[in-house]
């Protein structure tokens, strides 16, 4: 669980940078600056351990979302023909 929101949690933070482009792009940056952090002594373990507890948080707030979001309808009806005089 760790892993997965320590990923997460770094996608997040590159996508707030890049906020056009891949999703790979938005992961590595986000990975490279949290890990230059990660370099300090004391403060790269709070980044890590903040990165994985946003990036938890992340993943059940979207998974709530999608659970309560409404089914759409499978077909959407045709607007009337209108009727020639």
């Amino acid at each position: 669980i760790f892993a997965i929101g320590q990923t997460a949690g770094v996608w997040v933070f590159g996508r707030m940078l890049i906020r056009v482009g891949s999703s790979a792009k938005a992961f590595l940056l986000g990975w490279a600056i949290v890990s230059a952090i990660a370099l300090v002594p004391f403060l790269g373990g709070l980044v890590w351990g903040a990165a994985t507890v946003y990036g938890l948080g992340v993943l059940v707030v979207a998974g709530y979302r999608a659970r309560r979001a409404p089914l759409a309808p499978a077909v959407v009806p045709a607007p009337p023909v209108p009727l020639s005089t």
